[in-house]
């Protein structure tokens, strides 16, 4: 009896196939071109459908900055950056960065990462690779001396264990005890969580403020841990929420909300990266980069 059942209900599912079959064919034309109409709704909307630029049939640029040099006439490189800073705003955004009253952290001013990993480090015949720590390499073969530029926390760590390292191997050298740490930034940074970040205007976010030049270190110092206060108090107004801007690829600038949980400046990050063998000495000496 349940192999009849069985049977009967297999042929009721090809009827029923075979009564809807026409429907569907009829009805996959209109989808189409519904699906069509969409898809140009939503390239111009966003710029890049019809009027000869990158439709959505085309083959798209390899990089937003292809794209936009294609699509728009800057004249100047601030009109490129004021460009991408406004590009990827949104109203929320943007009531974010006109509400920011903070002490150091402004009205519309943005807190960049401050990463330079797109920065090869191949044009240093001495570049050493290390993670998180980009452009790094040893000054003078002869010393134990090294650069680098704006490492992660990460970064830091990696390069206090190398160089204590490479110096602890040195046939005239005695066990490395302490690390030097010279930063000579001239403008106010953090780190949150692993990444550092930097104080920005929105409108140039690729150029350092001027404000900042000729800032004692005592001042600077004092500027990032009221920096560290600001981020703090407004995540604590969006329930632990706090805006930042992530720079994807060279001149590609994008807003990006973090959680936050931590933040902290240089000073603090530097100095406890000392262990119970290596003791960092940190000193702040701004140098301006023209």
């Amino acid at each position: 009896m349940e192999e009849k059942h069985s049977v009967w209900n297999a042929l009721a599912k090809v009827r029923n196939r075979r009564g809807t079959t026409g429907d569907r064919k009829r009805n996959m034309k209109s989808s189409s071109n519904r699906s069509a109409s969409a898809r140009s709704t939503l390239a111009q909307s966003v710029g890049i459908g019809g009027g000869g630029g990158a439709g959505m049939g085309s083959t798209p640029p390899a990089t937003f900055d292809s794209y936009a040099a294609s699509r728009f006439d800057f004249g100047s490189q601030a009109k490129m950056e004021s460009f991408v800073s406004t590009r990827t705003d949104n109203s929320l955004v943007r009531s974010v960065l006109r509400d920011r009253n903070g002490a150091v952290l402004g009205q519309d001013t943005i807190v960049k990462a401050d990463r330079y990993e797109r920065e090869a480090s191949t044009q240093f015949g001495n570049a050493i690779f290390l993670a998180g720590a980009a452009r790094f390499r040893q000054v003078d073969g002869s010393l134990p001396l090294f650069a680098t530029a704006q490492p992660t926390v990460m970064g830091a760590r990696t390069i206090v264990k190398f160089v204590s390292a490479v110096a602890g191997k040195c046939e005239t050298s005695d066990p490395v005890q302490s690390v030097i740490w010279i930063n000579v930034r001239e403008e106010p940074h953090v780190f949150i969580e692993d990444t550092p970040y930097v104080l920005r205007e929105v409108r140039r976010p690729f150029q350092n403020i001027d404000a900042y030049k000729g800032q004692s270190p005592r001042r600077l110092e004092a500027m990032e841990s009221r920096l560290c206060a600001d981020i703090v108090k407004e995540a604590e107004t969006r329930d632990g929420l706090f805006l930042l801007h992530d720079e994807l690829s060279d001149r590609l600038l994008v807003p990006s909300w973090t959680c936050l949980r931590e933040v902290k400046p240089p000073r603090d990050v530097y100095e406890s990266l000392s262990t119970d063998s290596v003791r960092i000495v940190y000193a702040r000496i701004p140098m301006s980069s023209s």
